[in-house]
């Protein structure tokens, strides 16, 4: 027969029986035994367990030093925890408990609970005082040792490490082994002086000196380094901001069996190719603020401090970043609905959780999300004073309506209070309550209503003059408004109004709420960071960008979306008549660059890119190609996405790389013309590629895998600034997060014909 499985401090139920027996002696025959309950009791009936569980929960509950919490899928405790008896208890049953706050009310799901999430350990440094900080499941507590100090940190309280003997150990612990192919690693870090000259490196988060992983500060180009071990040999990789003393920045490290990647706030900034399983710490400890050797001391403040034995996508990373970042406008409520289980929606931010009524999990645009059935499904938080927004008011969610209907998405109150919503006629809708009792809203200005099934961005502002409304980070529609808003004792709803009426049916996810207007820099910012990538919005999401390069003049160049503008480079640039308006004209020599963003660093499996084309010149040598639209890869030959010409045999050729295949390209078959116009397309659906001249499928290859990304720019008429200079025209050019279909490229090729 299968054991019991153990609880987080190691036991098994069974050897639960025994430490609550010693309760029973202690407080008398009340401390109820768990007979017969756990995997090793299956003819248990569910009520009966769930009986006895309560009972137990109840008794412990009620003892001075006991807290007992029964964690959901997501591993997170529900209730109160405290460092006393610490029954935590993982699946102690064939049942999946979850105990709401007080230990009044116990459930059991269903009878096959779902998997346990993703192991996540965390330290927020909130202590704000004495020796010891503890993670946020209070089982993997640190000793603070030398002068390590508190401080104001991101979010509460850090840690100050002064670069001499400051450090902060946590004993081992077997969710430290972790040995799979996935890790992530991520902390907030403010450096105020660089490492000792003798060490070259001060580390920030450190697990062993054999087999080691951790983020570390390099003394001599001021950037982060991540390094993992495997079977395969340890590997280290550096960030390439060149960050300043006295900021915060945000480091993560990740690891997926193929690839290390680092960020710096929310951007991916490196990666490098390693592969093999992660090696079992040998009983190491774990320290924040040196290395194992006690030496490589940090000089500097650290806060939040996770542990993933999952790799985060960029979007969620970007996510993390935007609702953790210090500077500039931070959310009262953040809702990222990513337990993926449970009864509760938890704030990330303030603890304004929300309670879920018929509502279920779903995967969303980052992660999972909330899935309401138009029926009687919601999710409610209680009434708070931050919640009741007098002055400035910023909403936003990311939404996926199923059909249409007047309904509430993200509201505070009834028809008094502010909030997102659809309207059946019109579409997204947003609207608040001023404080004399005139309501006022704005809705969607399209000629259609929303796309069924299909990811939008909804923003809502108001600044005291304005309220504003944005649709996939771009501002939609705008009006007058002034006085203060007025506040209500009412509770916070998504996706219902207060639980009553104007039921959603659809999906929400990452549920904001300020009490400031956020800028339409901000805004657009959000948008272009989370953009989903592993399962795009189709629609007015799905372009990120499109360049019609009708300026006409000067040196730069403007995104219709407004998110990634270019410049133009080289001393001859000229503009010339386009298929539609102006266009570039490059000589072989010049090129047009745009910056790297998150929402051009595709990793998912989604992509198309578009652009006109008019060669008159071929590529410069034989067996030569010439870059049309680049964005290569940093640390390989491969490209990232691309469309060239090959001067062989004058073809068209579509190139990718993927986590599978490194450099997967794709030639046309039509023998192109000097002087003529043509339509050129590359689309990747996560099985094949595919290119397509003036509307028609000519090639198609199997192809599978996430896009392999980098932090590099984008190029329009060379490879890098440097090499494979096409000289011709360009124009209209796009690139979306979605492989567009064969009758979509074909209207396309329709639409603006020269």
């Amino acid at each position: 027969m299968k054991p019991a499985p153990a609880t987080e401090l190691g036991f098994t139920l069974l050897e639960l029986l025994v430490v609550l027996s010693l309760f029973t002696s202690l407080f008398g025959a009340s401390a109820l035994a768990l007979n017969g309950v756990g995997e090793n009791a299956t003819s248990q009936s569910r009520e009966a367990e769930l009986a006895l569980v309560q009972r137990a929960v109840e008794i412990c509950h009620t003892q001075p030093g006991c807290a007992a919490a029964i964690l959901p899928a997501t591993g997170q405790p529900v209730g109160p925890q405290t460092p006393g008896f610490g029954a935590y208890l993982r699946r102690t049953s064939r049942y999946q408990y979850t105990w709401e706050s007080g230990g009044a009310n116990l459930h059991l799901a269903d009878e096959e609970a779902p998997p346990t999430a993703a192991l996540i350990l965390q330290w927020n440094f909130n202590e704000n005082g004495g020796n010891t900080t503890y993670d946020v499941s209070h089982q993997h507590a640190g000793a603070l040792h030398g002068n390590t100090a508190w401080s104001n940190g991101v979010s509460g309280s850090a840690l100050h490490f002064d670069g001499n003997d400051d450090y902060v150990q946590i004993p081992h612990s077997a969710q430290l082994d972790i040995t799979g192919h996935a890790l992530t690693l991520s902390a907030w870090v403010k450096w105020h002086g660089a490492p000792a000259a003798a060490d070259h490196w001060a580390n920030i988060i450190n697990r062993n000196r054999d087999h080691e992983w951790g983020l570390q500060h390099s003394m001599n180009n001021n950037h982060f380094e991540f390094f993992v071990e495997t079977e395969n040999g340890r590997t280290f990789l550096y960030s390439t901001t060149e960050n300043q003393a006295g900021e915060w920045y945000y480091v993560v490290g990740t690891y997926d069996g193929t690839l290390l990647r680092i960020y710096v706030n929310g951007q991916l900034e490196n990666t490098r190719a390693l592969s093999g399983a992660l090696l079992p710490g040998n009983s190491s400890d774990l320290y924040i603020g040196t290395n194992s050797g006690k030496y490589r001391d940090f000089n500097g403040l650290v806060d939040t401090i996770t542990i993933r034995d999952a790799v985060l996508t960029p979007q969620e990373i970007a996510a993390q970043y935007h609702a953790q970042k210090p500077s500039g406008s931070t959310p009262v409520s953040y809702w990222p609905l990513d337990e993926n289980s449970g009864a509760i929606a938890h704030d990330n931010v303030d603890g304004n959780d929300a309670t879920l009524q018929n509502a279920s999990w779903i995967t969303g645009a980052l992660g999972s999300a909330l899935h309401f059935n138009g029926a009687d499904g919601y999710a409610e938080a209680p009434d708070a004073s931050n919640l009741d927004i007098a002055n400035e008011l910023t909403l936003m969610a990311w939404v996926s309506t199923e059909d249409f209907r007047t309904a509430k998405i993200l509201q505070k109150g009834d028809w008094d209070g502010y909030g997102l919503g659809l309207d059946i006629w019109r579409g997204w809708k947003v609207h608040v309550t001023t404080a004399d009792g005139a309501k006022h809203s704005l809705r969607w200005q399209q000629d259609n209503r929303p796309q069924l099934h299909t990811w939008y961005h909804l923003a809502l502002t108001y600044d005291g003059n304005q309220l504003k409304l944005y649709i996939n980070g771009s501002l939609n529609n705008s009006a007058a408004v002034t006085g203060t808003l007025k506040t209500t004792g009412r509770t916070a709803c998504l996706g219902s109004d207060a639980g009553a009426q104007k039921f959603f049916h659809g999906i929400i996810d990452e549920a904001y709420i300020y009490d400031q207007a956020l800028t339409t820099t901000e805004i657009r910012d959000y948008y272009q960071a989370t953009l989903p990538a592993n399962d795009p919005v189709t629609g007015a999401g799905a372009l990120i960008s499109e360049w019609h390069w009708d300026e006409n003049a000067g040196t730069t160049f403007y995104d219709a979306q407004g998110i990634n503008n270019g410049a133009l480079h080289g001393s001859a640039i000229t503009w010339t008549t386009g298929i539609s308006g102006s266009a570039l004209a490059l000589d072989g020599a010049d090129y047009a660059a745009i910056n790297n963003s998150n929402s051009l660093n595709l990793a998912g499996e989604q992509l198309t890119v578009e652009v006109w084309v008019k060669w008159s010149v071929p590529p410069s040598s034989a067996g030569g190609w010439a870059n049309i639209l680049s964005k290569n890869q940093t640390l390989s030959w491969g490209p990232h996405y691309q469309l060239q010409h090959n001067s062989d045999n004058s073809h068209f050729e579509f190139a990718i790389s993927t986590t599978n295949q490194n450099n997967a390209y794709l030639r046309s078959t039509t023998t192109i013309t000097q002087g003529q116009w043509y339509h050129v397309v590359g689309t990747y659906d996560g099985t094949h590629s595919k290119i397509y001249v003036n509307g028609i499928l000519e090639n198609t290859a199997s192809v599978s895998g996430n896009l392999l990304s980098s932090p590099a720019s984008v190029y329009f008429g060379a490879k890098d600034g440097s090499s494979r200079y096409f000289t011709g025209v360009l124009d209209e050019a796009a690139i979306y997060a979605l492989a567009l279909t064969e009758a979509e490229v074909a209207a396309r090729y329709a639409a603006p014909q020269p």
